[in-house]
């Protein structure tokens, strides 16, 4: 028969891994940490604690550990693609942009034949193309996911690489309202076949908010709010897309002290750290409060959760471009010096077409340095 000593210690394993589980999502790290290291150290040890104890490593904000506990796990797990994949988003978090591409591509090398582990890394890697300024880079892995999701009759994932796409016109300076525009017609081409609550109205409608559109954005939020289904009112889910959707248009009526109030409530939503952030420094801006929105900043410019990398990572150049003009508004002339700097360094490498900006970031840099603050 089985050892009763070998029974037992998988049954403390599983209550350690499974009890670590309550204090992550309490983001009581420390304890989730302990448990974690308890439970990859003897019998019932698998590929989820280690995993789940390097990502409590990185949410403690000790990548090398995380990524260290990694590479343990690799050894003894080398087809377990969660593991690769989180290790080329924690990759992605330190600002390692090439270790992310090059660990992404791993995830191929093992696994060559799956079409929809190549999918997730196409994705992967034109997102860090992008967030390091290579467009053109990034614009061909989106068109080559296009394509293949197109093979594979994955209509979601098509839409998904025409979002990133249109994103990337963005960052070249396109037209806002044609771009958006384009990107409305791609809605109604390659999801016609998705049904109405898996479609993405409330990302339309929280773009056209973004560039100030009160119609727009009325139009798809009630299409989003219209698509919720009855049976699920209740899911987190639902309501997290409820809230945001009715917070894009309340800040398209430039109400803002109403926006803050349902981007804030749907932040508390399980991993939605990161979710609204530009939105809520945005209305912030619109409450004139300058400071509040400096602030709000602040706490999301460095060490987040995993599950925020993407988004984080995404939008940091962004982020940082604001944070600068910002500081500039009150006064902070040093602080605003270091983070134009910041940005200029995020994208030394970026295409010829964003060099101009990177030149300009530079120079207001140089312009506020020693200015006070």
């Amino acid at each position: 028969g089985i050892r009763d000593d070998l029974v037992t210690g998988v049954q403390t394993w599983l209550f350690r891994s499974n009890l670590s589980l309550l204090y992550r999502g309490r983001q009581d790290w420390e304890r989730a940490r302990e448990l974690l290291v308890r439970a990859v150290d003897g019998p019932g040890r698998s590929n989820t604690a280690y995993l789940n104890l390097a990502v409590t490593l990185y949410d403690l904000g000790d990548p090398e550990g995380a990524l260290a506990t990694i590479e343990m796990a690799r050894e003894l797990y080398p087809r377990y693609s969660t593991l690769l994949q989180v290790e080329a988003e924690m990759l992605w978090g330190t600002g390692d942009h090439q270790g992310a591409i090059d660990a992404a591509g791993t995830i191929l090398d093992v696994f060559p034949d799956d079409n929809v582990l190549r999918l997730e890394v196409l994705g992967l890697q034109a997102l860090v193309e992008a967030s390091r300024g290579q467009i053109g880079a990034a614009r061909r892995l989106q068109n080559e996911r296009s394509v293949l999701a197109t093979s594979l009759n994955e209509s979601r994932q098509v839409f998904a690489s025409e979002l990133q796409i249109f994103r990337l016109d963005l960052l070249e300076g396109q037209d806002t309202t044609a771009a958006l525009v384009r990107l409305e017609n791609r809605f109604e081409d390659v999801l016609a076949d998705v049904a109405e609550f898996d479609r993405p109205y409330g990302t339309m409608a929280t773009l056209w908010a973004e560039h100030g559109d009160g119609t727009r954005t009325q139009f798809w939020a009630e299409r989003a709010l219209a698509a919720l289904p009855a049976e699920a009112s209740g899911s987190m889910l639902v309501q997290m897309v409820q809230r945001a959707v009715e917070a894009s248009m309340t800040i398209a009526r430039e109400d803002y002290a109403g926006a803050l109030e349902q981007y804030r409530a749907a932040q508390l939503l399980p991993n939605c750290n990161d979710c609204f952030t530009d939105m809520i420094a945005r209305a912030f801006e619109g409450l004139q409060e300058p400071d509040s929105a400096i602030a709000y900043l602040e706490e999301t410019l460095d060490q987040i959760p995993l599950t925020s990398v993407e988004e984080h990572e995404g939008a940091l150049a962004d982020r940082l471009v604001r944070l600068a003009a910002l500081y500039e508004q009150v006064g902070r002339n040093d602080d605003a010096a270091a983070t134009w700097s910041r940005f200029a360094d995020r994208w030394v490498d970026a295409d010829a077409v964003l060099q101009p900006r990177v030149a300009a970031a530079r120079a207001n840099a140089a312009r506020l340095s020693g200015g006070g603050g």
